[in-house]
């Protein structure tokens, strides 16, 4: 199964499948687990990463994948390892014991586990948060889900959060990882466990805290074999679980890395790259894959890839994620038919070990206080991540809200900031933990994962503890800016750390700094190539100008029309709707500056579509998305 929403407490006949869930009628199931008596709907496919185990007189949900159970030496299929964790978890005396109990486990998973006796639910997560989990008091009871829009589609809960709603449009995910775009669906945070009990209240208890100890002993070549040997490690656990591994592979240094890391475990994982035409990226790629001696698949998209997923998109978001990053969920089920790979890796985390999502080195080389941090927070984000037009962004939003919206973010970047100021003295450490490791769902391209997820079963390296607890040793200087990635992949596979760099088309073996005066190159050769070949939906980059779709394909600018024009899709004590139409009118005349904030305006819409019309409803109304080549 690839998600579920669970209730205690809450009649089942608030769980409607042809609401909440976002499949065909077919792959939704409502079951009442054994005599637990409440409801759980669980829907997608049969290989995915949710597995649900009932005994007597309880149940134990598992989203994501147990690779080694405490005390357990037979492991077998996912479901069979979610057996043993609950008949282990219905022996436990305590939330400590409890913790001691999780601390062993490895893998990437999120647990829910009911009891009927104490009627009470209790949701744990990993160390980092790498599936989500939301809930939901609803009188009398709980509801708990991998997906805030289920939740939300459970209760109806149509008030939005303007906080939220607003970090959204600037940065395209949220600040605060426990709030989602509705006003009254939380998640829980990393490394905890918390006990939703019959009374609506909450009792959490932390099994896990980051602290960063840099071992300033060790030469960069040990760090190189300490950290070979925990990547071989874990690719090694992976392979035990697998017949075939893919691995999107753009050929850059992470899906490089995860890949050279499966190969040196024994691995022969299939390596599937996407583009938009047989463009530098795309040959790049086949490059390497040839370096590391493996197969290599191409897989080419139309201007209406995304477009096909757009209604998925929307459901899987739950607008706190921009939808142009879910790039995979196609391909993975194409994959999956064709060549039978039963699971799917990103490389994207290995990016931890070539750079710090933090780019200024504290105030003067000190800790920022909560209001420094607070001030310089855009800045503070890596480039990708920044505003692009701040105060064209905030436009529109209703004016008499600005200023109360702005003092929420505020409060969130500082209330944040403080909780994570124990975990180094080193501010890039600080910076890096707060953008990427307090909460993996904090990154606006967690929605890769997620997009996955939603049809196929997700692994990776780097969730590893064996892997994580390496992190919490590594200097900052030995992370940032010393080509640590590419030397680790010339330890794994020598030949592919020789094949360039398709961003700077110089071999990754070469220095750091030569690989940056390229980079500060690419924009004027940009320059170049569109005045010399034009501009499409097809660039020499990875991912295509979807700018150019918006406005010339017919099929995308008729849902960006029927949306943006519909002023009842947002909520006139939110939004400023005049400024909706102007911002989409600027954009066609021109100003795609203005891109980022119609997809997002697009999301919102229609995310206010689908609560109000459910699941099958609002499928039904997309009617107008072009079929792909393969459906006609």
């Amino acid at each position: 199964m690839n998600g579920f929403v669970a209730f205690a407490g809450v009649n089942g006949l608030a769980c409607d499948p042809n609401r909440i869930a976002p499949v065909e009628p077919s792959k939704a199931r409502l079951v009442f687990p054994s005599e637990v008596g409440s409801p759980v709907l669980t829907w997608g496919e049969e290989q995915g990463d949710v597995c649900l185990a009932a005994g007597r007189e309880s149940f134990v949900i598992v989203s994501g994948y147990v690779l080694e159970i405490p005390n357990e030496t037979e492991l077998g299929t996912q479901i069979e390892n979610a057996h043993a964790v609950r008949r282990i978890l219905d022996g436990l005396p305590s939330a400590a014991a409890l913790g001691g109990f999780i601390r062993g486990l490895r893998g990437s998973f999120a647990i829910v586990y009911h009891n009927a006796s104490s009627g009470d639910m209790i949701c744990v997560t990993d160390r980092v948060a790498s599936r989500p989990l939301w809930w939901k008091w609803k009188n009398p009871g709980w509801i708990v889900s991998s997906h805030a829009m289920a939740v939300a589609l459970s209760t109806q809960a149509l008030a939005l959060d303007p906080v939220a709603l607003s970090t959204f449009l600037l940065y395209g995910g949220s600040i605060e990882p426990t709030c989602s775009l509705f006003a009254e669906v939380k998640s829980a945070p990393p490394g905890i466990i918390v006990r939703l009990n019959r009374a609506g209240c909450l009792e959490s208890y932390c099994w896990h805290d980051f602290r960063h100890r840099p071992d300033q002993q060790r030469s960069l070549q040990d760090w190189l074999d300490l950290a070979r040997g925990r990547l071989v490690g874990s690719a090694a656990r992976l392979l035990r679980r697998s017949r075939r591994p893919a691995i999107f592979f753009s050929g850059g240094v992470d899906s490089r890395l995860a890949a050279a890391a499966l190969k040196a475990a024994g691995g022969d994982p299939l390596l599937v790259t996407l583009g938009d035409s047989r463009n530098i990226e795309v040959r790049v790629a086949s490059a390497a894959a040839k370096a590391l001696s493996l197969t290599h698949k191409v897989i080419l998209r139309d201007h209406y890839w995304y477009c096909r997923s757009l209604p998925r998109s929307v459901y899987e978001t739950a607008a706190s994620y921009v939808f142009t990053h879910g790039h995979f969920s196609r391909a993975a089920k194409q994959i999956s038919m064709e060549c039978g790979s039963d699971v799917f890796l990103l490389g994207d985390l290995c990016e931890a070990f070539s750079k710090l999502l933090c780019s200024t080195n504290g105030v003067q080389g000190r800790l920022w206080t909560s209001e420094e941090f607070a001030d310089r927070f855009d800045s503070l984000r890596l480039p990708l991540y920044r505003p692009v037009n701040r105060n064209a962004t905030l436009s529109l939003l209703k004016g008499a809200l600005r200023t109360d919206v702005l003092d929420g973010m505020r409060r969130q970047i500082m209330e944040r900031y403080e909780r994570v100021l124990t975990v180094s003295e080193d501010p890039l450490i600080v910076g890096d933990y707060f953008f990427r490791w307090q909460s993996l769902p904090t990154i606006p391209t967690f929605f890769m994962f997620l997009d996955l997820r939603s049809v196929a079963a997700e692994r990776n390296l780097m969730l590893d503890p064996d892997v994580l607890d390496l992190l919490q040793l590594l200097p900052s200087n030995i992370r940032d800016g010393r080509n640590f990635g590419s030397q680790l992949i010339g330890r794994l596979r020598p030949q592919a750390a020789w094949i360039p760099n398709a961003n700077t088309l110089l071999p990754l073996r070469w220095p750091a700094s030569m690989h940056k005066a390229s980079l500060r190159m690419k924009p004027y050769l940009g320059r170049f190539r569109r005045r010399a070949i034009g501009d499409s939906h097809r660039t020499s980059g990875s991912w295509p100008n979807h700018a150019f779709s918006y406005v010339h394909r017919p099929a995308w600018r008729k849902i960006f029309e029927s949306v943006l024009s519909d002023g009842d899709l947002f909520d006139s004590s939110i939004f400023d709707v005049d400024a909706v139409r102007r911002c989409w009118q600027a954009f066609v005349e021109g100003d795609h500056r203005r891109v980022g904030d119609i997809e997002k305006l697009l999301q919102l819409g229609l995310t206010k579509r689908l609560l109000y019309q459910g699941w099958t409803d609002f499928i039904r109304s997309c009617d107008f998305i072009p079929k792909s080549p393969a459906e006609n």
